[in-house]
């Protein structure tokens, strides 16, 4: 009997003990989110190595994401894959048919799918194409001469 109690005590205390350890470690890669300072003195790890590594790990996720799951190769292959061209035009004469049987006017249908009003997107779309052709015109010519021309 003392065998089986000083086991089950052994597993529990080895329990507790993995918890904390492991609450601690996981704490300490996530927190605090900005380094802690008592005076100039700068308190060991702070931040946490995830927040101090951010913009690493973001670009590091990137590259994986880039070179692994989204190849070109990767793409055309599941473009090319049979079930995937008849689902996709099933799925697109589905959604054609329903917009063909809908008495709902264009109008309509954008605010609907995009919640803008058509007016105000095209005309939104149209201002800051223009200031943007604008400003770049402005910016290329900055610098160039007038040429004038003798009459």
């Amino acid at each position: 009997m003392e065998v089986i109690f000083l086991f089950l005590l052994m597993i529990i205390i080895g329990a507790l003990i993995g918890g904390m350890t492991n609450s601690l470690a996981i704490k300490m890669l996530f927190r605090p989110y900005s380094p802690k300072y008592i005076g100039k003195w700068r308190v060991p790890f702070t931040p946490g190595l995830i927040p101090k590594r951010r913009k690493e790990l973001a670009e590091q996720l990137g590259h994986l994401v880039v070179t692994h799951l989204l190849t070109p190769e990767g793409i055309q292959g599941k473009i090319n894959d049979p079930f995937f061209k008849e689902e996709m035009t099933k799925w697109a004469q589905d959604e054609t048919s329903k917009l063909l049987r809908t008495e709902q006017s264009i109008s309509g249908f954008m605010i609907e799918k995009f919640e803008r009003n058509p007016r105000e997107w095209a005309e939104q779309t149209t201002h800051d194409f223009i200031k943007e052709s604008i400003g770049k015109f402005f910016e290329e010519n900055r610098y160039k001469k007038l040429k004038m021309s003798h009459r």
